[in-house]
């Protein structure tokens, strides 16, 4: 989840009752979590601050089943969600959908001349988006009708 890069505050860990939190393989603190201290660090944040966790673990392609880091949230007594419940009546999928790919498009090629790149990002981006269109809409190029996509976890 790009925890390597982030800094968690100190005593992050504090407000835990039933986790236990270890440092991260090779270091000595808690500062970076990875790994279920990740799951642990989302956890106490979401404690924290009342906060919902909201998350995709347990997704299969039969559907949801509880998680791992759902059943570790409740037991801390914080409340979670997958995304489908977090948004359901708030949002259209097809309009937010259409208007994050129409933004994406947008925003490419101002990110590209803002940083003057003469690497291979812009085909970067062309794969991103491809590969956006293909988890959002099933849409691969080339093929004339909808990709069925399943995830493994």
């Amino acid at each position: 989840m790009g925890f390597e890069n982030r800094v968690a505050p100190q005593g992050w860990e504090n407000g835990l009752t039933t986790l236990q939190p270890r440092p991260a393989p090779g270091t000595t603190t808690l500062a970076s979590p990875i790994g279920n201290n990740a799951d642990a660090w989302h956890i106490a944040h979401a404690k924290k601050h009342a906060a919902v966790l909201i998350t995709n673990e347990g997704f299969s392609p039969t559907g949801y089943a509880p998680s791992k880091i759902a059943k570790r949230a409740t037991a801390e007594g914080v409340k979670t969600c997958f995304p489908h419940e977090f948004y359901a009546g708030k949002i259209s999928e097809t309009v937010e959908t259409e208007a994050f790919l129409r933004r994406f498009r947008e925003q490419a090629p101002r990110y590209l001349d803002a940083r003057k790149t003469t690497d291979a990002m812009g085909e970067v981006l062309t794969w991103v988006y491809g590969y956006f269109r293909l988890i959002l809409l099933g849409e691969a190029e080339g093929h004339p009708v909808p990709v069925k996509v399943s995830v493994a976890t």
